[in-house]
């Protein structure tokens, strides 16, 4: 495995032809690069791996060129400088707090073309505040990625996923979005987009923290929550939605919890796609929905509850579908269905 070095203080980094080859200034135009665009053009072989170093404020170099594509086994983690210069590295890998990536207005931070290759972001943060912000998405996949303990805030939109993305998310927070915070659709259903994610945390997100629609294929798991704080649940509430099928998409949500929608908990939609949304709810918390807990259009359905039953409390309404038979979920208490909601 090749190894490439980024640091973006300027007193160790610095994008020469032949920067990110060592780790240290003391090489002179083979230590770090200053900016990771400039390292990804020395990406000559598979499974390189990239050291990305932030300045003493916390942040990515500000002579960053967005977006940042990445493509084939590409993997970046967060790294420090010690006394030395030298680019090691640090305990940031475990709290998502590593480069602060501000992006740049109107296009996504990062970009993961489809080339057949698998990479992965360990410890950055992408936040629209590090720099001139505005950017369009955090992340625009159409490949295989891998996230751990990456945070995500003050950007349009979160996380993207079109067809053949396929994205692997542990630890990851997404905070503060003008839109939603993942969105996951394909328009070819040969190549489906795929999310995965345990311990996400979706909050603040002003669309739907999760939209699923065409060819979606999504995974809640691991105590994953979306929405504010059940206890101070805010006025008026940022986010809208918790989770959002259409079309053709399979949900299948396992011990997470959704609190404080402005409006439904769970929605299913029929959208303009070809087919109905399927959803399967298992274990979950659903509390605090302004409007339903569950809300289900005609033709769509909730599957029964795997792995456990599910709860549904102190919503304005428990479930609202046309066809009570379209949710067959199991609960821990009784739930009421209504064909509206008051």
């Amino acid at each position: 495995m090749n190894e490439l070095f980024v640091a973006a203080d300027y007193a160790v980094g610095a994008d020469t032809e032949d920067c990110g080859f060592e780790s240290s200034w003391r090489f002179g135009h083979n230590g770090p690069c200053l900016t990771l665009a400039k390292a990804l053009q020395h990406v000559v072989t598979p499974c390189t791996t990239i050291w990305v170093a932030p300045d003493a404020s916390g942040v990515a170099s500000r002579e960053e060129s967005y977006p940042i594509h990445l493509s084939g086994d590409v993997q970046l983690y967060a790294a420090t400088t010690d006394d030395s210069g030298n680019v090691i590295a640090n305990d940031t890998n475990d709290t998502g707090l590593g480069p602060c990536f501000g992006g740049s207005a109107g296009v996504p931070a990062f970009v993961v073309d489809a080339s057949g290759g698998g990479a992965s972001i360990t410890g950055f943060t992408i936040d629209g505040s590090c720099g001139a912000g505005g950017a369009s998405d955090a992340l625009d996949v159409a490949d295989q990625l891998t996230l751990y303990n990456v945070r995500i805030a003050n950007v349009a939109r979160g996380i993207e996923v079109s067809a053949g993305g396929d994205v692997r998310a542990d630890s990851v927070t997404i905070d503060k979005i003008a839109g939603d915070g993942v969105s996951c659709s394909s328009t070819d259903p040969l190549h489906p987009a795929q999310f995965d994610a345990g311990h996400l945390v979706v909050a603040a997100a002003h669309g739907r923290d999760i939209a699923a629609s065409d060819n979606c294929e999504l995974w809640l798991h691991d105590n994953s929550t979306l929405g504010a704080d059940p206890s101070v649940c805010e006025s008026p509430r940022p986010d809208v939605y918790g989770i959002w099928a259409e079309s053709s998409a399979t949900v299948n949500a396992n011990l997470t919890t959704i609190s404080c929608m402005a409006s439904d908990g769970v929605h299913l939609a029929a959208g303009d796609g070809a087919g109905v949304p399927q959803v399967g709810l298992g274990g979950n918390i659903i509390q605090g929905s302004s409007f339903a807990g569950v809300a289900i259009e005609a033709g769509a359905a909730i599957d029964s509850g795997y792995p456990a039953a599910s709860s549904l409390v102190a919503n304005t309404c428990d479930v609202v579908a046309a066809d009570p038979s379209a949710f067959s979920a199991k609960t821990v208490s009784p739930v009421t269905i209504r064909a509206t909601c008051p």
